[in-house]
């Protein structure tokens, strides 16, 4: 069973613009200060509340074996794509709350827009893999 590391924050738009309610980001412990850095000082972002903790994949296992937790549905999505301008095939990772389908369909469908707009031949089919999982609320 796959774990990692990740930060939960709260980011909001800075000075109170209609889209500034908060919503969370679960991001990668060892990008964390990097990641903080960017989206205060380059997209004008509040990153506030950081809680560490883990994720687990859930693979086979049962939703029993998580009773007596406090968990949060986060799906880490991979997505696979080659790039034409340096030769490379390449990976990015990112992980997205899962509790409201419709909300975690919207936010991975525009992860995945990204690289629909930067890499035309990916348009028709992006080769990507959900991996649902748990994390561990402290």
């Amino acid at each position: 069973m796959a774990s990692e590391k990740l930060v939960r924050c709260r980011v909001s738009k800075r000075n109170g613009s209609a889209a500034g309610h908060p919503t969370s980001r679960y991001i990668p412990l060892d990008i964390f200060q990097l990641w903080e850095f960017l989206m205060r000082e380059r997209h004008s972002f509040d990153v506030s509340s950081p809680v560490t903790s883990l994720w687990f994949e859930r693979g086979e296992t049962s939703e029993s074996t998580y009773s007596g937790l406090d968990i949060e549905p986060v799906t880490r999505v991979e997505l696979f794509f080659f790039a034409e301008e340096d030769g490379m095939l390449h990976q990015k990772v990112r992980f997205f709350p899962s509790r409201e389908k419709e909300e975690y369909f919207s936010i991975r469908d525009t992860f995945l827009s990204h690289y629909r707009e930067i890499h035309p031949d990916a348009r028709k089919s992006l080769n990507f893999r959900e991996n649902p999982g748990v994390w561990i609320c402290r």
